[in-house]
Formats: C-alpha cells, structure tokens, sequence
C-alpha cells in the first residue's frame, strides 16, 4: 500500500516527455533481447502501473507520430465494470475503432477481462459477463480473455460455445489466455470452436510450486493458432526468453522442476513466440510472426545458437541477447559485432 501511494504521488508528477523517455528505455531493452512486438492489455489491474484509458497513450501517440516508437503494439481495451451497466465497455464498443491504427500501434480488441473483477469471477458467468461478451461479439471485435483455473476456463467456454452458434467467433480471434491449470478436455472444447490458445507463463517468476500452462498439450491439440507470453510486466518478467526457458525446462524462477511432463523443445518454446501462427491473434495472418516474403520485417540476429545444448546451457537461454534488431525494416538495435573492416 505504501509503494503504491509513493507512486501514485510521483506518477503524478510525470510529463508526457518524462513517459516518452521511461517508453524509449523499455523499448531499448526489448530489442536489444530480441523482442519486436507486444501485445499491451492496457494496465487492466487497478493500482501501480494502472493506464488512465482516456489520454493515458497519448504519450505512446506521440512517439508513433514522431516515428521514434521501436516496438510493435497491439493494444486492447478492458472492460473493468463492476455492474450491469457496462459504461465503460460500451464506451470502448461505442467510441474505438477495431482493427484501427498504424502498423506499430493498432487498436485490436477488448482485454484482457470483459468485465471488473467480481463479476469475472461468478462461476457461472452471471449475466452482466454474459451479456458484455455478447455486445463484443455482436459488434464483431476480437476478444483475448486471461483465465486461470479449470472452472474459470469451464465457465467461459460455456458463454463461448452458445455465443458461437450465432457468432463466428474463431474470425473474430476469440482467445483464451493464461491457461495455467487448463485440462485437455477443455483444450479440446477451444480447439473444436476453432480457437487459438495464448498460453502465459506467469507461474515462472510466482516462485510458487504451482506450474506453467501444459505447453505439449496445447501444442499437440491441433490448435489454429498457439502463442506465448509472461503477462503483465510489472508482475512478471518482460524478458520472453525466461519463459522459453521455462517452457524447455519445466523449470521456474525458484529452481523447482513444476512441468516436467509438459516441457517442449526449444524450437517448440521459440516456435510459441514468432511463428506465423502469432499474426492469427490479431486478424494479421499475411504479415505478423514468421519469415517470408509481404511479412512485416521484425528480425532478430542472436548473439549464439538457442538451439544447440552444447553453446547455450539451459541455465544461459535467459540470457539471450541480439546483436542486430530490425523492426519494420528499419534496424533499431545494433551491438556492433557485425561490422566488417
């Protein structure tokens, strides 16, 4: 609680070029590890690091107008109501355009929650997380829905499966994220809507015992679309290649061994971030995640083989580093080891 007012008294002081410049030094470090893209669920948790969605990314505006914005953003808009009214969902429905913006920071869909989080947690869904789905469904946006425990995601599926006889919701790129404790009989429910599944690596940095999402179950389930993440990174590490580390070795931030039986290679853990499977997520199959010609330009140059044991230890992925990042066919991290004399 003290941290959090310590903040709130210094957040308060910050200028939009104070924000540019904090934007700027995440962004340095995000290429300079080899990650070119995000995916931004708009500060969803009230409290430290809490995004203001009515001017809290001007700032973020700027730095795409000045062209001086290096990672690519896909941003979706929470709906935090606590009652049946759905102001500010309907808001975001009424007053944001979908699929709307330039290539490094487009609008995409309501996330990661529909609704404030009591409402969330009604097991079933009681009617006003009924009825917020059906509007986002309705109005045809993608929706990426972060869901822990077999009755979360049970209770979801529910809404999602009805909602899918009228509504194609696998084009609008419905998805169920976080998926730590999901079971293979609801990751066929999903797969069978045909879903894409965001499997996030929380757990990792909990240094709880509890494991991961299962990722050789998610991968074997026949899936459309498979992507990763750490969630948020004010409570989880923003460094993927801790949760690679992770999905290859079962291992968390604390040592223990919490998903020895659902580790995947480390060309899988990779494949979990940057395939062409990532552009199904936010309706950019054509261009988004993977390496070919008309696909954007986001290229990351190690600095040593992540696939072969015998230069990178398992302990060493985390600290993977590039020596060259191109976003957008622009270079925006360059160490210098590929100059020639």
């Amino acid at each position: 609680m003290e941290t959090a007012k310590a903040y709130n008294v210094l957040a308060a002081s910050l200028t939009n070029d104070d924000r540019k410049r904090q934007m700027s030094d995440v962004a340095d470090y995000s290429v300079s590890i080899g990650m070119t893209g995000v995916m931004d669920m708009s500060g969803t948790v009230p409290g430290v690091g809490f995004i203001d969605q009515t001017n809290g990314y001007d700032f973020l505006l700027e730095m795409v107008r000045e062209a001086s914005h290096k990672v690519r953003t896909r941003i979706f808009f929470p709906g935090l109501d606590e009652d049946a009214e759905l102001t500010q969902l309907m808001g975001y429905l009424n007053n944001k355009w979908p699929d709307y913006g330039p290539d490094m920071a487009k609008i995409v869909g309501i996330g990661e929650w529909s609704v404030g989080r009591s409402l969330f947690n009604e097991q079933p869904l009681g009617d006003a997380a009924r009825l917020a789905q059906r509007r986002i469904a309705e109005r045809g946006w993608a929706y990426h829905q972060h869901i822990h425990s077999p009755e979360e995601i049970d209770a979801h599926l529910d809404v999602w499966e009805a909602l899918s006889e009228e509504f194609d919701i696998a084009a609008m790129r419905w998805t169920p994220g976080h998926l730590s404790n999901i079971t293979p009989e609801l990751v066929d429910r999903a797969v069978d809507m045909g879903l894409g599944l965001g499997a996030h690596g929380q757990p990792y940095h909990s240094g709880s015992a509890a494991g991961g999402p299962p990722w050789r179950t998610i991968l074997n389930s026949g899936a459309v679309a498979v992507g990763a993440g750490s969630d948020g990174a004010r409570i989880n590490v923003l460094n993927p290649w801790c949760i690679i580390y992770y999905m290859a070795t079962g291992m968390n931030v604390s040592g223990e061994l919490t998903t020895a039986d659902e580790t995947g290679s480390r060309y899988e853990a990779v494949r979990y971030y940057s395939s062409v499977e990532q552009g199904w997520f936010t309706k950019e199959d054509d261009t988004l995640g993977g390496f070919d010609v008309g696909r954007f330009a986001d290229i990351a140059v190690l600095r040593a083989d992540v696939f072969d044991p015998d230069v990178i230890s398992d302990a060493d992925i985390r600290h993977r580093t590039s020596v060259l990042t191109i976003v957008g066919g622009e270079i925006v991290h360059d160490a210098g080891v590929l100059d020639t004399p």
